[in-house]
């Protein structure tokens, strides 16, 4: 009975040290992965890069007002450019319109729409500029976010663990008491043992008693057995 409450134990034993053992095991790869400051620091990104977003996003919708009032303008002087060409005689004045005088406010248009559309060019190439700008810090956003959802998870994992660790401390003195029964029945086994060694010393001295008594006993009956032959003559 002592001897099968003992394997009962020890294997208890063996059961909780690789519970403790698996739980630090899950605390110290969890705490390896997870830094609150890296938590930290991904957030306060995150609000730039989304704040910048903002930001950008403003300017790319005020540059696209710009392109659409220079791309109004140009029509406008598009427009008037064909007026002038088929103009013949002034609205005003109702004089026929020299060709000299077409001229120069052909050129004169022809100027404005070159620097409208240098100034197009030139919005365009920014507006192209901010929305690939947008597209690296959307880029960017997705690779914080999903880091930041990585670590969230973690976190959260670790609070499972730090309640399998508070458990750990009352798995710990389970195993404490458990270590002690064992102990226990170890030096109650020995001394069980030590006392059937002594016993058995016993029954070996009563054993040899016993054959030294046959042994009389005999010797006693074969002198009596002879005494009789003897009177017998």
């Amino acid at each position: 009975k002592s001897n099968l409450m003992l394997l009962n134990k020890k294997e208890n034993i063996v059961k909780f040290s690789k519970e403790i053992e698996i739980i630090l095991s899950k605390l110290e790869k969890a705490s390896k992965e997870f830094n609150f400051s890296e938590l930290e620091l991904i957030s306060k990104n995150l609000l730039e890069k989304k704040s910048l977003k903002d930001k950008i996003n403003k300017e790319i919708a005020e540059l696209s007002t710009a392109i659409s009032t220079f791309l109004i303008k140009k029509r406008e002087l598009e427009a008037l450019k064909d007026k002038i060409s088929s103009l013949k005689t002034c609205p005003t004045c109702l004089q026929e319109v020299n060709d000299n005088h077409k001229h120069s406010i052909l050129s004169e248009t022809e100027k404005q729409m070159s620097v409208i559309n240098d100034k197009k060019i030139n919005v365009d190439n920014i507006k192209q500029a901010r929305e690939i700008e947008i597209r690296n810090i959307d880029l960017e956003v997705n690779d914080l976010e999903k880091r930041k959802n990585t670590l969230y998870e973690i976190k959260i994992r670790m609070e499972t663990i730090e309640e399998d660790n508070k458990r750990r401390d009352d798995i710990e003195k389970q195993k404490l008491i458990l270590e002690s029964d064992v102990s226990l029945l170890n030096d109650q086994i020995l001394t069980l043992k030590e006392h059937l060694s002594e016993l058995k010393k016993f029954d070996n001295i009563i054993l040899i008693k016993e054959s030294e008594l046959t042994e009389i006993t005999r010797k006693e009956k074969q002198s009596e057995i002879k005494k009789a032959q003897i009177m017998k003559e």
